[in-house]
Parts: C-alpha cells; sequence; structure tokens
C-alpha cells in the first residue's frame, strides 16, 4: 500500500507507553496505519471539519486517540466503546489526552515518574507528550470511551460520519 497521508519521518511519539497509555496483554493499533485510514476516511467522506469519529471495538484506544491527534483540525468529537470493562479503563485515560491540558497533565505525571524512579525513558516520553499536544487545538477535542456491546449501544443522538475500527 502506498501511504498518501502518513508521511511522518517518524512514529516514536504515538508508541504505545510513551504519551499513550497501554496496558499488559491489551492490543494496541500501528500508529501509521491509524493516520492513513483517517486520512482516506476523511477523503472519502469529503470533510475535514467537524467530523465525528466513532470506534465501536476501540479497545485501548490507540487507534482513536493517534487518529484524533494526526488529524485533530477535523474532528469535533471522538467515541468509542469496547465490550471488555479492562480495556476501556486505559482508553478512557487516552481520551483524556486529548482533553484541553490532558497531554500536558501526562507529561507532567511522566515527569514524576522519571525523578521517581530514574529512568531516562520517562523523561523522552514526557517529551513525546510536549510534542503531541502541538497537534491539539487549544479546546482540545471532545472525546469519551465507556463500556458498551457495539450492537447494543446507548440510543443518546449520537451519530458518527466516521466508523473506523
Amino acid at each position: 500500500m502506498n501511504y498518501l497521508y502518513a508521511n511522518r519521518p517518524s512514529y516514536e511519539d504515538f508508541a504505545p507507553g510513551r504519551a499513550l497509555c497501554h496496558a499488559p496483554g491489551m492490543t494496541n493499533f500501528p500508529a501509521r496505519l491509524a493516520e492513513e485510514l483517517m486520512g482516506r476516511c476523511l477523503r472519502f467522506l469529503g470533510r475535514r471539519v467537524n467530523v465525528v469519529l466513532y470506534d465501536p471495538l476501540c479497545g485501548v484506544g490507540s487507534l482513536l486517540a493517534v487518529a484524533a491527534l494526526t488529524h485533530a483540525p477535523a474532528l469535533a468529537r471522538v467515541r468509542g466503546t469496547d465490550a471488555d470493562p479492562s480495556a476501556v479503563l486505559v482508553a478512557q485515560k487516552n481520551m483524556a489526552l486529548l482533553a484541553p491540558g490532558g497531554l500536558e497533565d501526562r507529561a507532567r505525571a511522566l515527569s514524576e515518574m522519571g525523578e521517581r524512579f530514574g529512568r531516562p525513558s520517562y523523561e523522552e516520553a514526557e517529551q513525546a507528550a510536549r510534542r503531541l499536544k502541538e497537534l491539539l487545538p487549544g479546546a482540545g477535542i471532545p472525546a469519551e470511551a465507556f463500556a458498551a456491546d457495539a450492537f447494543r449501544l446507548p440510543d443518546d443522538g449520537f451519530r458518527a460520519d466516521v466508523i473506523l475500527t
């Protein structure tokens, strides 16, 4: 596949456990592929503003977080659901990164862990969070994740423009 939208020199900042949260045994989505798929979805949609993104099988939310960070100007809202409550707990942390101050809070927490444990990897992760913060608008992106069966979603009026899973 030729990548049309995902041509960053590096995707290290998106790696699980750097700025994005992860959990042992949980699957993460390749960052470059997430950016590419979202770019293709936006092209197909024919719109790059006020887009609502949904992942009905979001797991830990890595696909949603990367798609949102790499295409932030296009997005109005992000939602993820998953039947696994333990995965959703991690997804909620990743969705919180999209809120105003979310990545700054993550950077501070990583800095504190670096001081506490004396590991250079925390400083690298802190810097990754600060770089990713630059991708978001100041107001962030409204985002949520909750446990739900994709076939029995709440009837709350939610409508997605893009379903990416």
